[in-house]
């Protein structure tokens, strides 16, 4: 009867030391991934920021995306009043930014209806057929 008791004392020990050891490795942090790619990384600080909402997450991703592309255009234009700046100062050889203008692409022709033509006149190859066919 000892001998029983001491076993099953041993299996909850070894129980609750297996559980406890499962729980004591910290919270999970590292990119969530998909079949299209990473969502998003648990152990960042916006993750910690957004309180672990994936929705709130995703819009403090798209602010710092905004934010950083704000950045670039206020760079750019810095850049390009430097530029012209400099050549009207200077008369140097200073290459300046053109703007970029959007490709406008042709329109295609539309087919026009030419009553001629055998294939875009089906009332003419019936015209043709009934006088065939009709005598005065």
């Amino acid at each position: 009867m000892a001998r029983r008791i001491s076993i099953f004392a041993a299996a909850a020990v070894v129980a609750l030391t297996a559980s406890n050891l499962a729980n004591a490795r910290g919270p999970r942090t590292g990119t969530v991934m998909t079949p299209f790619g990473p969502v998003y990384n648990t152990g960042s600080a916006e993750w910690k920021m957004a309180g672990g909402n994936p929705l709130l997450y995703q819009e403090i991703m798209e602010q710092k995306a905004m934010m950083r592309q704000q950045q670039l255009l206020i760079k750019q234009q810095q850049q390009l009043m430097k530029a012209q700046n400099g050549k009207k100062a200077a008369g140097s050889n200073v290459p300046t930014v053109a703007p970029t203008t959007p490709v406008r692409h042709r329109k295609k022709k539309r087919r026009t209806y030419d009553p001629t033509h055998p294939v875009t006149s089906s009332a003419s190859a019936g015209a043709k057929d009934s006088s065939k066919t009709a005598k005065p």
